[in-house]
């Protein structure tokens, strides 16, 4: 902070510096011009002179602005996310579907298998847009998730994803845009098989839309569940 106003006070005295001599070789400092010419002096140098300080100050101001084009993705980053430097990528499971997986607590008693009913307390990050939060059902305000594995109702990658864990359990899952939401997604399609969990609320729907339906944006979905109950098939 204190080089950036060190280096703003120089080019404060260097623009007073170049006023002093603009304004003697024009002749207005001495009053020596006619009027008319005077004021079209006076704002032609207005203008030049604002633009050397506004050019000034953003360039002292640069090395102290975060401009890192790879902003966006820095829930991505400590989530582990293939592509990125992070010391945290080996702790994590891949399968070679591309869902990774680290399992946070085990929990106990019969694993879960596809045909199961389970009732899981979840919360969905979107990787692509720094981490936002777009559903969130963990009990407190939020009704848990209840599906039953391996009959297509959740997204792929949550479907998949609770294969194996226990009750009590809680698991952070890195789901690959092919595994997530259909592209494009509708309103009429969230809650539906492949597209559930639906996020409820206006504004975690259009989120998850600014993503799914953006192929600018990256689709990656972080995940993170809790097992409360598992149902076992009959």
């Amino acid at each position: 902070v204190a080089m950036a106003l060190t280096t703003l006070a120089c080019i404060f005295l260097g623009t007073m510096a170049s006023a002093r001599v603009k304004m003697a070789s024009s002749g207005l400092k001495y009053g020596t011009n006619m009027r008319a010419r005077s004021l079209r002096h006076i704002k032609a140098y207005s203008c030049e002179r604002r633009d050397i300080v506004r050019n000034g100050i953003f360039t002292a101001m640069l090395p102290f602005l975060n401009l890192n084009s790879n902003a966006a993705t820095s829930y991505a980053e400590r989530s582990g996310l293939s592509g990125q430097s992070n010391q945290d990528t080996a702790a994590y499971t891949q399968l070679s579907n591309g869902l990774k997986y680290l399992d946070v607590k085990p929990g106990s008693g019969p694993a879960v298998e596809n045909g199961d009913t389970v009732i899981v307390e979840s919360t969905g990050r979107l990787a692509g847009f720094n981490g936002q939060l777009f559903f969130k059902a963990t009990g407190d305000g939020a009704d848990p998730l209840e599906f039953k594995v391996g009959e297509g109702l959740a997204i792929p990658g949550l479907d998949l994803g609770v294969l194996g864990m226990k009750k009590g359990g809680v698991r952070r899952l890195i789901i690959p845009g092919d595994l997530g939401y259909p592209r494009p997604c509708t309103y009429s399609q969230l809650g539906g098989p492949g597209a559930f969990p639906d996020p409820g609320e206006l504004r975690y729907r259009q989120l998850l839309f600014a993503v799914v339906n953006n192929d600018a944006r990256e689709d990656t979905l972080v995940v993170d569940v809790k097992v409360d109950i598992i149902r076992k098939s009959q």
